[in-house]
């Protein structure tokens, strides 16, 4: 069951990947946003790499220097969430969520 789900999570993934690939072409289509999505939803060995290099990349731009701290704050916050791929450490940040809006 946990490699079928890894299998359809890498293949929304990729899905997404295409979609974003093809908005970069399309104006009214915001591929980027795709892409990020894809991104975020593919597991691969080298994944972490990947990410380095694409926030090295981004930093040499005003905006994406932005855009890479924002991601960098963001995972080093909830680091100890995506290291345990724990569904119930992501439960109790959606039940604090909700707390916080009330």
């Amino acid at each position: 069951m946990k490699n079928l789900k890894k299998i359809l999570r890498n293949i929304f993934g990729v899905i997404c990947l295409i979609i974003g690939v093809i908005g970069g072409f399309i104006p009214f289509l915001q591929g980027w946003i795709f892409v990020l999505i894809g991104f975020l939803l593919l597991d691969f060995a080298k994944k972490e790499e990947w990410e380095a290099k694409v926030l090295k990349f981004l930093k040499k731009t005003k905006l994406g220097h932005k855009l890479a701290t924002l991601w960098e704050n963001i995972k080093h916050k909830h680091k100890k969430t995506i290291e345990e791929k724990d569904n119930s450490s992501i439960k109790d940040m959606y039940k604090q969520l909700k707390e916080e809006k009330k």
